[in-house]
């Protein structure tokens, strides 16, 4: 799991824009809601990465490679993550319900 540092946002009197990606091809983009307690994911992708996004509440981020340790954080409205192919991951809603997934 990579750590995605947020770009710079453009502010004005409209509000706020600001990029959550760049150079990056997607394949798709999927929005989650989850109830409290609840396990999403659970499982690797072979060849693809997958980029979270937390939207709002608190998830549970764990995450573990073959052979690995298993690593886990506490994920908040406007992180952003990277789990890399064949890294496992778990997303545990711990208050709240949502996290935004692109998988590249």
């Amino acid at each position: 799991m990579a750590h995605i540092e947020a770009y710079p946002s453009f502010f004005d009197e409209r509000g706020e824009i600001r990029d959550l990606l760049r150079d990056v091809q997607i394949d798709s983009v999927t929005l989650i809601r989850t109830r409290k307690g609840a396990v999403r994911g659970n499982h690797y992708h072979g060849h693809t990465e997958q980029y979270s996004y937390v939207l709002e509440g608190a998830i549970r981020w764990v995450t573990q490679v073959p052979g690995g340790e298993r690593h886990e954080h506490r994920a908040k409205p406007g992180e952003l993550f990277l789990s890399p192919p064949n890294e496992g991951h778990a997303m545990i809603a711990e208050i709240g319900r949502a996290s935004c997934r692109e998988r590249v």
